[in-house]
């Protein structure tokens, strides 16, 4: 070896920790501003205390360094020896293929952020695979409710991989070993700099914080907004793993999914688990009484996102739905229902199959040719002589329903996808909304285009055919779209701020409210127009309509806003108003859930009910009022479980391993936790919920069952 290579190696050496040193300081100066300026991080986090924000943003930057000194150091040896084994062309692929891979981990690492900022969370692998199933209709799903993304999204991408990849290199080979010593001095001042700008209490030495360690406060810090009671340890576990940044988050993520054993809770051996034999539809059209079936026309409409007290009929204050009402007061109007799920992708489909939606531990994506069986409300009428409709505002893509409801019995699918006119843009789009509305794609139509393919659909069948409609409306969908020619009746016409899915100003609850409001005003008028259609057309009076909500909506009642989150009532409480041809106004208290309509319409319609159905008859004489209801949430956003029974509600937070038990007759607000005070009500109730779940899941996962037994029906 020369003494020009002996003494390229030290010199090597310290160019190498320069990088690296530069790569950490870079990704740690961004990882404390972003901490400060993103909403929902620990820097802005009120109930947690100065010292124990700057010990979590510590956890993240020295999780930052362990994985920049690990990978950053692989992809120099890589390329010390590819450069060395390889002749001048090949090294040039060889780095080449290093700086893609250095390219991907860091636009992941930017893009982890620009998740949490859009939608609350980081990227882990239960995100990631829940993108990978709709990308397109996630991309087109942020980009509607934040139009701005479409132009900083790939900008924030690209911006980290140059700088580190290209610029920092370039820079070391220009100033050479003393500008190599000033870069790492620059990494770790950068740093110390940062935390001298972040948010706290003027009287905290943040220094003295990061190099000494100050030990934990050992008091309860309460949340208020979350009607939750966390110990210090509890809010710092939480606000570690979810809130300080992409490594912490990813390291968490991975613990839990391959590491973490799922609780032990002893099922109730009392509740019997009925497995129905699956029957061919023939044998269940043969049961059929001719004289007793009603041949009525059915009409689902399923309104996004639509909260019970938005209804005067069912509390409200104020009348934001007219025609709703209408129905409610000369209908049946159930005021105790539960949807199954915080999310549409779960949600809607209980609606129709009367299946509850949980069938695996985590995401579950609809395959095409599912082993298990689907029984949907249309799929009987079908067999019966209905025509069948699927009429929707949305991408019936999304997480893959579309496999879910294509049965082979729905002569007509519409959805936007299959939409030739004009889907509706929001106001400050970008551009990129606009192209994708081309390739009909956008995600949404307007609700209106959506009615009049109903109405188009409903005039061009023969006259006296009875049809089956299931009509999904999505204007009311964050973030609320009105057209500029609808009037607003409750909220300003313009705003200062953006409804964001993971927030938006606090303050400005009751004026996102109102616009909320008027959203559901205008998808009200276009029902409206529907059954001013159908009363023109002499329909009206053989139509069974049923108007409910796939799921509520929250606004930061519980710390969060939006739905797809944890299942406190004003996500899970929506109203059921049925319509039912020569009925009577009546309003009904007993305990209700979604997976129920369809053998209500099947008991309204003088048909037998179907053994593979899960939910009960809603006209049924003699309810039980101590039956329980299940709910279920499992995105990215939250992994919970709940039970309904008489008073009591119970939810398990699945991720953070906290149980929150509530009396909703003297709580209706869901704000304390009577966990620790009432433990047999608590111990109870998860027992029944943990038996629900292992009935389904053991369900879910037996082909054999699949193949011959319905879903369980529990004795509960």
């Amino acid at each position: 070896m020369t003494a020009d290579r002996k003494r390229s190696v030290p010199a090597r050496a310290l160019r190498a920790v320069a990088w690296l040193s530069s790569a950490w300081g870079v990704l740690g100066g961004l990882t404390i501003l972003l901490a400060r300026e993103v909403p929902g991080t620990v820097f802005t986090k009120p109930q947690l205390p100065v010292v124990l924000q700057d010990q979590l943003i510590v956890w993240e930057l020295l999780l930052l360094a362990a994985a920049v000194g690990v990978i950053g150091s692989a992809l120099l040896l890589l390329g010390a020896l590819g450069q060395g084994l390889l002749g001048s062309p090949s090294a040039r692929w060889f780095r080449g293929g290093l700086f893609a891979i250095l390219f991907v981990l860091l636009a992941g690492y930017t893009a982890s952020w620009i998740s949490f900022a859009g939608g609350g969370r980081f990227l882990d692998p239960e995100m990631v695979d829940f993108f990978l199933v709709s990308p397109v209709q996630f991309a087109q799903h942020a980009i509607h409710i934040d139009p701005w993304t479409s132009l900083w999204f790939p900008v924030a991408l690209v911006i980290p991989p140059l700088v580190l990849g290209i610029g920092v290199p370039r820079f070391l080979d220009l100033v050479r070993w003393p500008g190599q010593l000033v870069a790492i001095a620059l990494a770790v001042a950068a740093l110390f700099y940062g935390f001298s700008l972040a948010p706290g209490e003027p009287s905290v030495d943040r220094a003295s914080v990061v190099l000494g360690g100050q030990f934990l406060p050992h008091r309860p810090v309460t949340d208020p907004s979350a009607g939750l009671v966390y110990s210090s340890s509890e809010l710092l576990e939480i606000s570690r793993d979810d809130r300080s940044g992409p490594m912490a988050h990813a390291v968490a993520a991975l613990r839990d999914r391959y590491f973490d054993e799922p609780p032990v809770v002893d099922i109730d051996d009392s509740i019997v688990a009925e497995f129905r034999p699956q029957i061919p539809i023939e044998d269940w059209v043969s049961a059929v009484e001719p004289g007793k079936a009603k041949r009525w026309n059915v009409i689902v409409a399923v309104v996004e996102s639509l909260r019970s007290d938005q209804l005067i009929a069912f509390g409200g204050d104020r009348e934001v739905m007219p025609n709703v009402e209408s129905l409610a007061e000369e209908g049946l109007s159930f005021l105790d229902l539960y949807t199954q799920a915080s999310h549409s992708n779960y949600a809607d489909l209980s609606i129709l199959s009367s299946h509850y939606p949980l069938r695996s531990d985590y995401v579950h994506v609809y395959p095409e040719n599912p082993t298990y069986p689907r029984i949907l409300i249309y799929d009987l009428l079908k067999s019966l002589g209905w025509h069948t409709a699927i009429v929707s505002s949305q991408n019936e893509n999304w997480g893959r329903m579309i496999n879910y409801l294509k049965t082979g019995n729905v002569d007509h699918f519409f959805h936007s996808e299959t939409f030739e006119g004009s889907t509706y843009v929001p106001r400050d789009d970008t551009g990129f909304a606009g192209f994708m509305k081309g390739g009909k794609r956008s995600g949404k139509i307007d609700d209106r285009f959506t009615v009049d393919e109903a109405i188009r659909w409903i005039g061009s069948l023969p006259s006296g055919d009875p049809f089956f409609l299931y009509l999904n409306l999505q204007n009311s969908h964050l973030p609320y779209e009105t057209p500029a020619d609808f009037p607003r009746r409750f909220g300003p016409d313009e705003i200062s701020f953006t409804i964001r899915f993971n927030g938006f100003p606090r303050e400005e609850v009751q004026t996102v409210k109102d616009i909320y409001a008027d959203s559901l005003a205008y998808t009200d008028h276009q029902l409206g127009r529907l059954i001013a259609y159908l009363q023109d057309q002499d329909l009206w009076d053989r139509t069974l309509l049923l108007v409910t909500g796939d799921t509520g909506q929250a606004f930061y009642e519980h710390g969060l806003v939006a739905h797809a989150n944890m299942v406190f009532n004003e996500v899970m409480r929506v109203p059921l108003v049925v319509h039912v041809p020569g009925g009577e106004g009546k309003r009904d208290e007993r305990p209700a859930q979604h997976i129920d309509v369809p053998p209500t319409i099947l008991d309204l319609l003088g048909l037998p009910p179907h053994p593979g159905l899960q939910g009960v008859s809603l006209v049924a004489p003699d309810p039980d009022p101590d039956r329980s209801r299940y709910l279920v949430a499992q995105t990215p956003l939250a992994h919970q479980y709940a039970v309904v029974r008489g008073r009591y509600k119970l939810l398990h937070d699945v991720r953070h391993e906290k149980l929150m038990l509530t009396d909703l007759q003297e709580d209706p607000g869901e704000q304390e936790n009577l966990a620790a005070e009432e433990p047999e009500v608590a111990n109870d109730l998860l027992r029944r919920l943990y038996t629900w779940r292992r009935h389904q899941l053991d369900y879910y996962s037996d082909l054999n069952r699949q193949r011959s037994v319905y879903p369980p029906v529990l004795s509960d």
